[in-house]
């Protein structure tokens, strides 16, 4: 049995939408078997600043994974809150640039560890840029289990741009483009 041109034509086009909707899919399940894996609702976060340079390059994503806390070593990067976060105001953007450091106070830090010691207890971690010449008090230290987010795992150089003006805007045109040619380059196939 032979298919019509009109038929083999629609066969085609949803062939061609379901080529576009694989990659989206695969991005979801990929992202939520991370999430599950990692232990981490937020497996991601946008390096901004060189503080950790050339190590973690500034507008990078840094994959993160849940580490317990009491499993750290020095020489692990670590993503934590700073310690004098707490009723402070922070600021959780870049400054102008991803390249340039915040002029506010972090709310989120990525630094190695340097030393691991204990107080009352507890285990206290001193962290470091590695571009950094010192550890700052009320950022690097002293860092304790509740303000620990994850373990830096892996990075993806750059890729933190596409979230950022003007590459988002120039991102969300190019889609848009695609999604209305697409859109109206199916239409006239099927004259």
């Amino acid at each position: 049995m032979k298919l019509s041109g009109g038929k083999r034509k629609s066969k085609l086009s949803y062939l061609r939408y379901l080529l576009y909707l694989v990659p989206v899919i695969l991005i979801v399940i990929g992202y939520a078997g991370l999430v599950i894996a990692s232990g981490e609702p937020t497996p991601f976060t946008i390096v901004t600043g060189i503080s950790m340079q050339p190590t973690l390059l500034a507008g990078s994503i840094a994959v993160l994974w849940h580490v317990p806390f009491n499993q750290l070593h020095a020489g692990e990067i670590i993503v934590f809150t700073p310690p004098e976060s707490v009723g402070v105001k922070c600021q959780s953007s870049a400054g102008p640039s991803l390249t340039s450091e915040s002029t506010g106070f972090p709310c989120f830090v990525i630094h190695r560890i340097v030393n691991i010691s204990y107080s009352n207890g507890q285990e206290v971690i001193t962290t470091k840029g590695d571009n950094n010449d010192q550890s700052f008090e009320g950022i690097d230290f002293p860092v304790y289990q509740s303000q620990y987010i994850g373990v830096v795992v892996m990075q993806l150089p750059v890729a933190g741009y596409i979230t950022q003006p003007p590459y988002n805007e120039y991102a969300g045109i190019i889609l848009l483009a695609l999604f209305i040619y697409e859109l109206f380059s199916g239409r006239d196939s099927k004259k």
